[in-house]
């Protein structure tokens, strides 16, 4: 938006592992953000795999719209907790979705490993929790407990 147009002169691309992930519920906007950024900066620290955050996390197809790949995960949206069925609680005021994609499955299960303890260390973090994407992804459940 500069007025000007940058491109690598070279790049490349491999096969990977996309679209692990896990949701970070919080008792308010400015700790879910914290964790959010804690737990990338952890993320970072694990080699070959990148990292990244939404405010607005996503899930596989529509209800209305059935050729939609992904929409709005609704179930986990705190300001929709009074239109759509929630898989919230009503202390949850803000969720934020980890996304981390990597060369190889183990580089993805240590970064959301890492991911994890570090969002968990954040005060005002009520839970993690994964979406279930049914039959699409095999998810390892990883349980921690917050104090």
């Amino acid at each position: 938006m500069d007025g000007w147009f940058y491109v690598e002169k070279r790049f490349g691309i491999t096969k990977g592992v996309a679209g692990g992930m896990f949701l970070i519920l919080a008792g308010s906007g400015e700790s879910a953000l914290k964790a959010a950024e804690n737990a990338l900066e952890g993320i970072k620290t694990v080699p070959y795999v990148a990292g990244k955050f939404a405010a607005s996390g996503t899930k596989v197809g529509g209800k209305k719209y059935k050729d939609a790949v992904a929409t709005t995960n609704d179930a986990y949206c705190a300001c929709l907790t009074e239109r759509t069925e929630t898989e919230i609680s009503k202390d949850v005021q803000c969720v934020y979705e980890i996304i981390i994609n990597g060369l190889r499955m183990e580089d993805v299960k240590k970064a959301m490993k890492v991911g994890i303890e570090k969002a968990t260390e954040t005060t005002g973090v009520l839970k993690i929790t994964a979406a279930n994407y049914e039959k699409l992804l095999t998810v390892q459940a990883i349980t921690f407990r917050i104090s």
